[in-house]
């Protein structure tokens, strides 16, 4: 009941991460929301759905959101997950011709009829699994269409209106899933709720603060026989699968940053520095930990595939548009994805490698609004090389990364450049 929000857990995507691998979600270089183009997701880190996968169980995810946004369908697909189906899923198979109800996505009250559909057929199987949802109505002040029918809201487009309904909706569904093991003479299923932030600003949560301190939704249910029992201790959302191993029959291990709170103090707890030192002392090194930043140097070469819109270097792929930034020795500090400004527009310093649309770049070449350009800049030298890349090739472009970070004279095809930084700058 005392779950707080630390740094780099209060947004969509860092929930999730912090509720399932124990730590905050340190982007590679760029806004929270930018990690659509991270191929490999946290490939550093060990989350409990990793864990469950290695033992045994089938897990899938059914979420009313596109589940590219921010990377989410990224970080999945690569720790562990069997099914990841999100919005565009669902509108072409099971909701098939079906309103979706409102901009984030699916309503709540159609995305957890197929939940629930999906959970008995998984149950059904009578082998372990692990069956995740992310709702939405809760994001604004429309409510789903079930729950104005049912006259359980009031209609006055408040958010105490949606909360309403998901109340109404998520009782409803856990209700469903309990008869549903009773009609199979089980008592095997464990229902998990936690938020995955705090409200949003836009949700004037300084009305919430009246009521006392702001915390996230953290509880599990079992069965009607299971004893009930509350936790008032201090944590966090990184907290959060530490306790679920526990609930799961391995109690007391420690996972990432996170305790298991029915055991043990939080380290936000345990050191009243904690939250602050990961911000300040810790973030850089995480970042390079987590995301196993590789050396530029480590491969001879990179290569760009303008069709696949990839980039390949230090042995891993990354989508492009991108900006790659790294130290004297060559290993990777920041690697950031297009988000709402081009890349090329981002602050960078030392050894530089960015991929973008030709305009974003400050040179004598001529622009096209369709062309990829390829920049690559030593940190020692104020400006650096760029190269024309081939439209919808068949094959991907390859340079020697080595060599030509260290020309003094042009190497065919490239002509000197720098970044813009502004559209301004890119004037010519």
């Amino acid at each position: 009941t005392n779950i707080t929000q630390g740094p780099g857990t209060g947004w969509t995507i860092a929930g999730i991460v912090a509720s399932l691998c124990g730590i905050p979600l340190v982007t590679t270089g760029g806004k929270g929301n930018s990690m659509h183009g991270a191929k490999d997701f946290l490939p550093g880190v060990t989350c409990l759905s990793d864990m469950l996968q290695k033992a045994g169980y089938h897990q899938t995810y059914m979420g009313g959101a596109d589940i590219n946004f921010a990377g989410k369908g990224s970080f999945l697909k690569s720790h562990g997950f069997d099914d990841v189906i999100g919005k565009n899923e669902l509108m072409t198979n099971e909701l098939k011709g079906k309103s979706t109800g409102h901009g984030w996505g699916i309503t709540d009250d159609l995305l957890l009829d197929v939940v629930f559909d999906k959970y008995k057929e998984l149950s059904a199987a009578d082998k372990p699994f692990a069956l995740y949802t992310l709702t939405l109505d809760t994001h604004g002040t429309s409510p789903s269409p079930r729950c104005r029918e049912k006259k359980v809201v009031r209609g006055d487009r408040s958010y105490k209106d949606s909360v309403r309904c998901s109340d109404y909706l998520l009782n409803n569904f856990f209700n469903q899933v309990f008869d549903e093991q009773r009609k199979r003479g089980k008592n095997d299923t464990l229902i998990i709720v936690n938020s995955d932030h705090l409200a949003m600003p836009y949700h004037k949560p300084t009305e919430l603060e009246r009521l006392g301190p702001r915390r996230n939704t953290f509880f599990v249910l079992g069965s009607s026989n299971t004893s009930s029992e509350s936790h008032s201790m201090l944590g966090t959302t990184m907290d959060v699968p530490a306790t679920i191993l526990s609930l799961l029959g391995y109690p007391g291990k420690a996972f990432g940053f996170g305790r298991d709170l029915t055991i043990h103090e939080s380290l936000a707890k345990q050191d009243p520095n904690f939250l602050e030192d990961l911000k300040t002392k810790m973030w850089n090194a995480m970042r390079k930990i987590f995301w196993a930043m590789p050396n530029i140097m480590d491969s001879p070469s990179i290569e760009v595939d303008t069709n696949a819109k990839n980039l390949r270097v230090g042995g891993k792929v990354y989508s492009i548009p991108i900006l790659i930034s790294a130290d004297l020795h060559g290993l990777i500090d920041e690697i950031i994805f297009f988000e709402d400004t081009p890349v090329a527009y981002s602050k960078h310093s030392g050894t530089t490698i960015a991929v973008d649309n030709c305009k974003y770049f400050k040179s004598q070449l001529g622009l096209n609004d369709k062309n990829f350009c390829l920049f690559i800049k030593h940190q020692s030298s104020p400006k650096g090389w760029i190269r024309m890349l081939p439209l919808n090739s068949i094959e991907s472009v390859s340079v020697d990364l080595n060599a030509d970070l260290n020309m003094t004279a042009p190497a065919p095809d490239f002509i000197r450049a720098s970044l813009c930084e502004s559209a301004n700058q890119c004037k010519m």
